[in-house]
């Protein structure tokens, strides 16, 4: 895959508050979102997975005011991290998502 695609879904990653990234899987970008978001035939896509976790500082400050949520439960979920599944060319992003996590 072209490393320019890498480089554009590492460059997304780092828009969001999350921290040490580094990608776990990288493949062709399933045609279907290719073909309903992309440029079929004119372009490459790809789709890559990044790693990310929680910066020192947010997990202090979900740890301050937990609510009512047990604060063993958050210090495991910001300890698994997120993974992040970014679909893109080397200048679009045609999809993203945080793999596994539904947000209400």
């Amino acid at each position: 895959m072209d490393d320019a695609i890498h480089r554009r879904a590492l460059e997304f990653a780092s828009t969001h508050s999350l921290v040490n990234p580094r990608i776990v899987f990288s493949g062709p970008a399933p045609d279907d979102l290719v073909a309903s978001r992309g440029t079929p035939g004119s372009t490459e896509y790809g789709e890559v997975r990044i790693h990310m976790g929680w910066s020192p500082s947010d997990v202090d400050a979900l740890l301050a005011d937990p609510g009512n949520i047990n604060p063993d439960d958050i210090r495991v979920f910001c300890e698994r991290g997120f993974e992040l599944r970014v679909v893109c060319s080397s200048t679009d992003i045609i999809h993203s998502e945080f793999a596994g996590v539904e947000f209400d």
